[in-house]
């Protein structure tokens, strides 16, 4: 993901919030309707 547009730093910052939940990859790519690839390399980053 590029963190270029302010809806991309939004959605990475969902996406943290619902790891941190215990919500898996597939399921915060699919909630937030991104490709599961982006989700889950920033998922192995955190």
């Amino acid at each position: 993901m590029y963190l270029r547009s302010t809806s991309i730093r939004s959605h990475v910052v969902t996406a943290l919030e619902m790891y941190a939940e215990g919500i898996t990859a597939k399921s915060v790519a699919l909630a937030l309707d991104l490709d599961t690839y982006p989700v889950q390399m920033l998922y192995q980053r955190r």
